[in-house]
């Protein structure tokens, strides 16, 4: 009597229905309000545990929370007995792993695992693949790669030199400086050190990071090249149109155009991951919508960039949408005691310093063979010749003192204001990061994030320094967005879930899949 509807991927079925009740598509599940979805598939044997482990990754991949997903007991035909989640996880290693990949594999042609043996077969053809590390994680991955094809010649530790470790001998990172560099490629597995330091190691031996060495990472990262940019710093070219990423009916004049704008959790081609930009303009497809979705985000990008982009790219667009997710990276600009001029003016990047420092002393060096001493706002001694009076500054903008709250929330205000003035709807999220809200994370990914370089935010103990640095400034951004209907606080979308970051920031494409979902939701009500 408990029985809302039945799930099955077959459209016949989903047609016919099911002793009276409806065979809803799984897609459709997050219409109908349940308590828990009970995967009813037999289980025996090792060809059936991976048909309920495929059902039980789509299920999460499309953003089913783990603690409401059960599996149905053999071992009792009571309709009351099911297996939770911790029991189904001791499932996934009770079957054979290579059926498994293959199987894996053929239903998520584009998954990380598909897109992460890519990346490893480019690099390493070839080449002799070494693993740095000797402990489980690098064990793992030699099993992994071993199952995609990919041998390892041996593992890297100054601790164990000599020792044999599942079968393969374990030489010095010092015996490396004896091989061709551009004959090998280490993938960094070491528990024992941060990334930093390993880094660090493999360029003092002349290695070049993503071409002789990366980090062991479930998403690599697509290397792709930044531009200078005369406004907003840096930025990417793209195919179509500069800046923007394109999907959807591009060649459709009746779709509605909806421009994203954000960070490196926008950009859709910064990581071997789908985003949720691509994720939305499926959905939208998928409920015959038309619309085409421009992917502005760009990495780094602080709202500040974002506005600009707004005013210079977006607008001559004529969007009907224009979306930001963001806020991060205003978060992340809190400043550094060392760089707190710098904050006070975040129109102005730490690139844009840099570059127009080095034009300047060039400048100086060409026309008086004197180097100059460039200060935020202070006179340049000895001017070039476009500086007639002697008392040239380099002026990046008025001081503004600003916290980093109320800069993000002026800034989401200003679009705002130009959607008014441009007709255009504008929506705001305020984006959820990995220490914010009530998100709890694994044992396991606390691991992976602790062997991050500690220097970043994304390592674990970083990570919690800075959110207990910005813990105030976060809190009054939420309390704030409570005053404006077209922001929205996205920062506990993951309570329910967990191993949905990447980083601290960055989530898998499960993560992107919910994001996109929630953003649909809103965007629906204004279609």
């Amino acid at each position: 009597d408990n029985i809302i509807a039945f799930s099955d991927n077959n459209p016949h079925k989903c047609r016919e229905g099911y002793k009276g009740y409806a065979v809803i598509k799984p897609d459709d599940i997050f219409h109908y309000e349940y308590d828990r979805i009970v995967i009813a598939m037999p289980h025996n044997d090792n060809k059936d545990c991976y048909i309920v482990c495929e059902a039980f990754e789509y299920l999460q991949m499309i953003g089913i929370p783990q603690n409401k997903i059960f599996l149905w007991s053999m071992k009792n035909s009571s309709a009351n007995e099911y297996i939770g989640f911790d029991d189904l996880k001791s499932l996934y290693i009770t079957y054979d792993e290579s059926t498994y990949k293959s199987i894996f594999e053929q239903i998520h042609p584009k998954s990380i695992a598909i897109t992460h043996r890519d990346y490893v077969l480019e690099r390493c053809k070839n080449k002799k693949l070494f693993i740095y590390g000797v402990g489980c994680g690098a064990i793992r991955l030699a099993k992994y790669l071993s199952l995609m094809g990919i041998m390892v010649e041996s593992y890297i530790d100054d601790e164990c030199v000599g020792m044999v470790v599942d079968g393969k001998s374990v030489i010095s990172s010092i015996d490396m400086v004896y091989e061709d560099i551009d004959k090998v490629f280490v993938m960094v597995a070491n528990e024992k050190e941060s990334y930093g330091i390993s880094r660090k190691k493999f360029t003092n031996m002349g290695m070049v990071e993503d071409l002789n060495f990366t980090y062991h990472s479930e998403i690599p990262a697509t290397k792709e090249p930044f531009y200078y940019d005369v406004n907003l710093s840096y930025s990417r070219i793209r195919e179509e149109i500069e800046g923007f990423e394109i999907y959807g009916d591009f060649d459709n004049p009746k779709a509605t155009k909806i421009v994203a704008l954000g960070g490196s959790t926008t950009e859709s081609t910064l990581l071997f991951v789908k985003g949720w930009v691509q994720f939305l303009a499926e959905i939208l497809r998928k409920n015959n919508i038309p619309a085409v979705v421009y992917g502005g985000g760009t990495c780094g990008y602080t709202s500040s960039q974002e506005l600009l982009k707004l005013i210079r790219d977006v607008i001559p667009l004529k969007p009907d949408i224009v979306i930001s997710y963001s806020g991060v990276n205003d978060l992340y600009n809190i400043p550094d005691p060392t760089e707190i001029e710098r904050h006070k003016r975040p129109f102005v990047t730490k690139f844009q310093v840099q570059f127009i420092k080095q034009i300047i002393e060039k400048l100086s060096i060409l026309q008086y063979g004197l180097p100059v001493d460039l200060q935020y706002g202070l006179p340049v001694e000895k001017n070039p010749d476009w500086n007639k009076e002697g008392k040239g500054t380099v002026f990046y903008g008025l001081q503004n003192d600003k916290p980093a709250s109320e800069f993000w929330i002026d800034n989401m205000r200003m679009m705002h204001a130009l959607s008014k003035e441009f007709d255009f709807l504008f929506l705001s999220f305020f984006q959820p990061f990995r220490f914010n809200g009530y998100y709890t994370s694994s044992e396991i990914q606390d691991i992976i994030h602790s062997r991050r370089d500690p220097s970043w935010a994304p390592g674990a103990e970083g990570g919690k320094r800075w959110y207990a640095s910005i813990k105030a400034e976060l809190h009054k951004i939420i309390e704030e967005i409570e005053n404006y209907n077209f922001i929205h606080n996205f920062s506990d979308i993951f309570t329910e879930y967990q191993n949905i970051y990447y980083d601290t920031t960055h989530v898998y494409e499960r993560g992107n899949q919910i994001i996109a979902k929630k953003i649909f939701d809103t965007l629906i009500l204004h279609l």
